[in-house]
């Protein structure tokens, strides 16, 4: 309730973008879970995306296809996140954080 309104319109975005590549590109079966997590300490706000999916390994820096409509998700999220990451180890967690 307290976040500033720009701060708050990036994080909902970003947690679209992020749900979004998890159920597109995760591979899970129709009964597999997309874990959403949002933390906020006192300077900064925490997301993490996980599911059970194989895995990958992101572009540095993510550059989407300008003459495709999709595939934006990661270089969003790269542009407006102030630190984001990705790790698998049995799951795919992708994270990002938001000072405030």
């Amino acid at each position: 309730g307290d976040l500033d309104p720009d701060t708050l319109s990036r994080l909902r975005l970003l947690v679209t973008e992020l749900v979004t590549n998890s159920v597109r590109h995760g591979g899970l079966a129709e009964d597999d879970a997309i874990e959403l997590s949002v933390r906020r300490a006192e300077d900064r706000v925490r997301v993490a995306v996980t599911d059970s999916g194989a895995g990958f390994r992101p572009a540095t820096p993510p550059r989407p296809d300008a003459d495709r409509p999709a595939g934006w998700g990661l270089y969003l999220v790269d542009r407006l996140a102030d630190r984001w990451g990705v790790t698998s180890d049995g799951e795919t967690r992708v994270w990002f954080e938001l000072d405030c």
